[in-house]
């Protein structure tokens, strides 16, 4: 994975993302339990306004905790999920995908010829100036022969057609 190179520092990334998701949900849900054993000791015990309203921010504050390491848990895990998933689906949707088209092929070959055959002149490509044949547009061989469709000027380097004696952009001769 040579061509990979370049997602190593999202990797190393990623592996912070993980790691801080870890602490703060590990983190969140001790600090939620002490805020809700807090609040709730005030039920069974003496209510005192000042333990139950720690107990409210302790709660409160280890839920946002809880929350904020969901979050940097998902973006650190949601790269291998993807992968996984697409490892899972894509060769599903390719079966599928040649079962549908399975008996359309010949259609499908009919269609476009009837589309490359019904369009205008402007938008094909350029004629063959040895065999006469219509090419597709930026075709650079003759489909039917392979004789070259451009000329490069030497002078300038502009492509130019095949047929032209002179170059468009410096007008020098391509002879």
């Amino acid at each position: 994975m040579a061509h990979l190179h370049y997602l190593e520092p999202q990797k190393e990334a990623r592996h912070r993302l993980r790691i801080a998701g870890w602490i703060l949900v590990g983190a969140g849900i001790v600090v939620f339990v002490a805020g809700l054993a807090t609040f709730l000791s005030n039920f069974f015990g003496s209510i005192d306004a000042s333990s139950s309203i720690f107990g409210m921010v302790l709660f409160g504050l280890g839920g946002l905790l809880i929350m904020v390491g969901g979050v940097l848990l998902y973006l650190g895990y949601f790269g291998a999920v993807s992968r996984y998933a697409a490892s899972e689906v894509a060769p599903v949707v390719k079966d599928t995908a040649n079962y549908m088209l399975d008996g359309t092929r010949d259609e499908l070959g009919k269609t476009v010829k009837s589309v490359v055959a019904s369009t205008p002149c402007s938008e094909k490509g350029p004629l063959c100036p040895k065999c006469g044949t219509q090419n597709e547009k930026g075709a650079l061989y003759c489909d039917n022969c392979g004789a070259p469709l451009t000329k490069k000027c030497p002078a300038c380097g502009e492509v130019n057609d095949a047929d032209a004696k002179h170059c468009r952009k410096c007008g020098k001769s391509l002879l």
